[in-house]
């Protein structure tokens, strides 16, 4: 009789658990990039080679600090907003980047593989010159930074130009072409 008075119901006990299951488990926030606190930079080598970088770009994430292979990476960068000290004529001329019939450069995370807890490669595909190439970029994120309202990365790669049918210039300045960004994204208000 007193085993029968000390049932509970099922719902009981597993409501409360689902609850706190919940409750702890982290959803993906939107994040946007903060323009003020990231950078976009390249490197090209070579006499007609320069250092440059963007000023206006946009982009979004979907980071979960508890889940870095689900985080999704946009970004958007105005090629017309290039600086590449005195050669930013050229670089924005049609033999570079050619920022009139080419206004914007996008890029977008297909795949995150984890390599440690705050090194990640970020596969996607890059949009600039009309063309879309696969992109793998070394992504290292702030721990001391980053949590689930925003998130501090550098991340860096290496493309050929030519595959994006920028070959103008190609005896002055070197086929590879170094990218970086050092990124600040913070949860939409």
């Amino acid at each position: 009789m007193i085993a029968q008075k000390m049932k509970i119901p099922c719902f009981a006990v597993t409501l409360p658990l689902l609850i706190s299951l919940t409750a702890t488990t982290a959803q993906a926030a939107t994040l946007r990039v903060d323009p003020a606190q990231t950078s976009v930079a390249f490197q090209v080598k070579g006499v007609g080679g320069a250092s440059g970088s963007f000023s206006k770009f946009e982009g979004t994430a979907n980071y979960n600090p508890d889940s870095l292979k689900d985080l999704k990476i946009n970004f958007v960068i105005d090629s017309n907003s290039i600086n590449a000290g005195a050669k930013t004529a050229i670089y924005k001329g049609d033999k570079v980047f050619d920022v009139d019939d080419y206004p914007t450069l996008t890029f977008r995370s297909t795949q995150v593989t984890p390599k440690s807890s705050n090194a990640v490669k970020v596969d996607g595909l890059l949009t600039m010159h009309g063309v879309t190439k696969p992109v793998s970029w070394n992504m290292q994120i702030d721990p001391a930074r980053s949590n689930d309202q925003q998130l501090h990365f550098t991340a860096n790669t290496s493309i050929k130009r030519s595959q994006w049918g920028m070959n103008g210039y190609s005896k002055l300045a070197s086929d590879q072409v170094d990218l970086n960004i050092q990124a600040k994204l913070s949860a939409e208000s």
